[in-house]
């Protein structure tokens, strides 16, 4: 039997929690077409793992840390990446998120720290805590108008972050959502904004300009009172 690459038996539906973690030995999986789940941390710990193939009956998807992963298609059959999906892949260049995800949990791309861009797909409504936290190289970041709660720590360290845009519809920027980019010198803000924490902006040194749109000023002061707002 090849210790490299798993075998699965034939109409298996569920990948179950952690059932590989720590199989250092794995390099690739062909996961069979019958599968619709992999729940949480499946592969976590499989730092040898370099070619993932998925199939087209995947609906939910959480690999865990695969260090050596480089690049993995995600089927447009995907709805939903769970809970640290790919936390701690941390040669992790290029992923697509397909048009099918209509839910993100948490810190589902946490510690990918060569991902340099992400466009998260139209249908996304909430980014919930931490999914990008520690991406220290993401660069280029998409959202949507469909995302209306950005919450904790979302982007929080992401250290090469410098500009981005929030689109309208988006009402809620939670604690410490962009803490510790330390490059990021500009955010703009939608009229729509009615909460931001504290705490949301902790430790960006760089922070010159957070546009918001004519006549919100005093809005936006009574949320943040001394952020660098500028109406345009």
């Amino acid at each position: 039997m090849d210790s490299t690459k798993p075998l699965f038996r034939k109409a298996l539906k569920k990948i179950d929690v952690q059932a590989f973690s720590g199989c250092i030995n794995i390099k690739s999986i062909d996961i069979p077409n019958s599968v619709t789940e992999i729940e949480t941390a499946a592969f976590d710990g499989c730092k040898s793992i370099t070619d993932i193939k998925l199939p087209d009956s995947l609906v939910s998807i959480s690999l865990g840390s695969c260090e050596s992963l480089k690049n993995i298609d995600i089927p447009e059959s995907v709805r939903i990446i769970g809970e640290s999906a790919f936390k701690g892949c941390g040669n992790l260049e290029n992923i697509k998120i397909p048009n099918s995800v209509t839910e993100i949990k948490i810190r589902a791309f946490a510690s990918c720290h060569k991902l340099k861009s992400i466009n998260i797909p139209e249908g996304v409504t909430i980014l919930r805590d931490e999914i990008f936290s520690g991406c220290e190289n993401l660069e280029n970041v998409k959202i949507p108008n469909s995302v209306t709660e950005i919450r904790k720590g979302v982007f929080s360290h992401c250290s090469k972050l410098k500009s981005i845009n929030i689109p309208e519809g988006v009402t809620t920027l939670g604690e410490e959502a962009f803490a510790y980019c330390q490059q990021l010198k500009s955010i703009t803000l939608p009229s729509t904004i009615t909460s931001i924490g504290i705490t949301t902006f902790n430790s960006c040194d760089k922070l010159e300009y957070i546009y918001i749109p004519k006549g919100t000023r005093e809005k936006f002061k009574k949320m943040l009172e001394y952020a660098p707002f500028v109406e345009k």
